[in-house]
Formats: structure tokens, sequence, C-alpha cells
């Protein structure tokens, strides 16, 4: 009885180290995740600028493509390790790579958002207000992602 007793102690202890370890690990590989701005495009008027921004932790997570409409003096860094927490959310894609993204203002409040034929656009506002400006966005997809 007590080699079964102490059997099962040790069994929880590696139990627990094993687990331990491999939370470690998910914990390292999500810290290594980089958020980097891909393209910014000020507004004709140079007031506000729309940000496509994405996440690459390269093989072992998944990345996204998010857009954001910000005033123009609105500090984004090009690249950090810290999930950035960027206003005025319009566009948001799993699984799209930053670079297939492409951004123009039609008007000086009209955003066009293009991006490659197929993607599933998890979210998107098709109108946002920015202080006082309300910006209207189109999203368009396109066969070729480099037109």
């Amino acid at each position: 009885m007590k080699y079964l007793r102490n059997c099962l102690i040790l069994f929880g202890i590696t139990a627990l180290l094993v687990s331990g370890g491999l939370g470690l690990i998910v914990l390292t590989l999500q810290n290594d995740i980089a958020y980097v701005v891909w393209h910014t495009k000020i507004t004709p008027d140079g007031k506000f600028k729309a940000i496509a921004h994405y996440s690459d932790g390269g093989a072992t997570t998944g990345f996204y493509t998010a857009v954001s409409i910000v005033p123009e003096g609105f500090e984004a860094p090009q690249e950090t390790r810290r999930k950035p927490n960027y206003p005025n959310e319009v566009f948001f894609a799993n699984h799209l790579p930053g670079t297939k993204v492409q951004l123009n203002w039609a008007q000086p409040r009209t955003l066009i958002i293009r991006y490659p034929t197929g993607t599933y656009v998890g979210s998107f506002q098709a109108k946002v207000t920015v202080g006082t400006e309300t910006f209207r966005i189109e999203k368009k997809e396109m066969a070729d992602a480099k037109q």
C-alpha cells in the first residue's frame, strides 16, 4: 500500500512538472509575437491616418491583419512585442498577412481597404467616428494582392 501511495505521489509531481514546463513553453512562444505596422495612409487633408497592422509569431501561432483609423499624431510603433490596442478598428481578418492589404483614400473621409479574394473578414465596420469626424469604409476583394 505504501508503495502504491509513493508511486501516486511521484506521478503527481511528474505531471505537475511536465504541465508547468509546457505552460512556460507556450508563454515563451506567445511573447515572441511581433506586432508590425505594415502600412500607414494619411488622409488627403493630413488630419487622420489609417494604420494596417498585423501580428506575426511564425509557424507556432496564428496571425491577423487589422486596420484602424486614428488622428494623425497617434503614435504607432513600427514593431513591438506587446499587443497594441489601436482604437477605431474597422477591419480584422485572421490568417491574412499584412503585406496583402492595401489602403487608399477615395475621398477625405472614405477609405477603401483591398485584400485578396476569398479572405474571410472576421470584423468590418462600414462607418466609424473619430473625434467629430465620421469616416466611411469600403472593403474590396482583389484577385492579386499586389495589384
